[in-house]
Order: C-alpha cells, then sequence, then structure tokens
C-alpha cells in the first residue's frame, strides 16, 4: 500500500509541475506605448540631457551629424554603423558596418535612416 501511495504522490507532483500558467490578460499596444514613452522621457530626464526629436510614427531620433549627400528611400541599398543600447546603457548590439536593403530592416530603420543623409564612408 506504502508503495502505491508513494507512487501516486509522485505522479500528483510531476503532473502538477507540468501545469502551465496561463495569462489571461490581453496585451493593449497603447498602454505599453504610454509605459515605453514616460520611460524614454525618464531616461533624458535623469542624464540632464535634451529631449530628442519624435516622429509622427513614434520613434525618437537626433541626428548627430548629418550627411550632406542624398536622404535614401525605402528601395534604397544602405550601408551604416551602428550600436544598440539599453535604457539602463548597457549595450546590445554593435556593428561597425552593416550593408543591407532599408526595406528589409524593421520599421524604425525606414523611418529613421533617411532623417540623415548620405554620408562620408
Amino acid at each position: 500500500m506504502k508503495k502505491y501511495f508513494l507512487f501516486i504522490c509522485l505522479f500528483t507532483i510531476v503532473l502538477s509541475s507540468c501545469r502551465k500558467i496561463v495569462d489571461d490578460t490581453v496585451f493593449d499596444a497603447s498602454k505599453q506605448a504610454v509605459v515605453d514613452d514616460q520611460a524614454i522621457h525618464d531616461y533624458f530626464l535623469l542624464r540632464g540631457l535634451p529631449l530628442p526629436a519624435k516622429d509622427p510614427s513614434g520613434l525618437y531620433y537626433e541626428v548627430t551629424n548629418p550627411g550632406t549627400g542624398a536622404h535614401p528611400t525605402i528601395n534604397s541599398n544602405i550601408s551604416v554603423g551602428y550600436s544598440v543600447y539599453s535604457l539602463d546603457d548597457v549595450e546590445l548590439q554593435s556593428f561597425p558596418s552593416f550593408y543591407s536593403a532599408l526595406k528589409d530592416r524593421i520599421e524604425a530603420w525606414q523611418i529613421g535612416v533617411p532623417k540623415i543623409g548620405k554620408g562620408d564612408p
């Protein structure tokens, strides 16, 4: 009888540990946009930096070294060097040179890169 009791307890523990927690909350993009916008404002405020320009799409940007040449279009091939940082200043990704079709990049690049203009290689 003890063997069966032990087996049933073990079986119950195994099954309960496999139970998935269901999150019934629905993602609300507009609420998340407000939270993200506040985090961006706080980032600049805490560092004493001016808030950069904001595109109507919601993209914040600052062109620190504008190019003097033509501005790329969605159909342009681009070559860029870039670094990505989190809001707590941790470098997440960095590439000294990256070549790609702008139409194959994320929407933020499609909006932001044409604002810079062609610069020196």
